[in-house]
């Protein structure tokens, strides 16, 4: 109930309210699938949270196959490079270089500012200072999308994603 979720937001650092707008924007999101015919109507029904105790807004068997591919990471990601396009950045990683240890040779960690991304329409740009992706000296995924750019000195990106 409410109850649960306010315990689960104030131990988790989460804004309760931050959340409501999230569950609002599925609700919004799945309407406009649905009125695309995209999903099932009652796909978007089931995202509505449940006065009743014990019910959690169970998904119907038609909808429940929606959420088939959840676990499949590259439709996911496709999805996510789609969705945010054309805010979506190629990564290119610093050569690999190697340290030798007593125990033997060893990877050598990169520096945040030797990876470079690029923007297919202004080239290279920069992740931004106060994002926690700043100091990544290595991505494991070749793209990174992100919700804004802003231009200084530099064209930097707020807000980055690896995918």
């Amino acid at each position: 109930g409410y109850g649960e979720q306010r315990r689960f937001c104030e131990e988790n650092f989460v804004s309760m309210q931050a959340m409501e707008t999230v569950q609002g924007s599925r609700e919004d999101y799945a309407g406009a699938l649905a009125d695309l015919g995209f999903i099932p109507r009652d796909y978007q029904q089931s995202l509505r949270p449940s006065r009743h105790k014990g019910d959690r807004g169970q998904l119907s068997a038609a909808a429940a196959r929606l959420d088939s591919n959840e676990a499949n990471t590259r439709i996911v990601k496709a999805v996510l490079c789609a969705g945010f396009y054309p805010n979506v950045v190629r990564v290119q990683n610093p050569a690999a270089k190697y340290v030798k240890t007593e125990g033997g040779t060893v990877l050598k960690e990169a520096a945040g500012h030797q990876v470079k991304l690029y923007a297919r329409d202004v080239g290279r740009v920069f992740t931004h200072p106060s994002s926690v992706n700043f100091g990544v000296g290595r991505y494991e995924s070749a793209w990174v999308i992100y919700s804004e750019r802003v231009q200084t000195e530099k064209v930097f990106l707020r807000e980055t994603t690896m995918v």
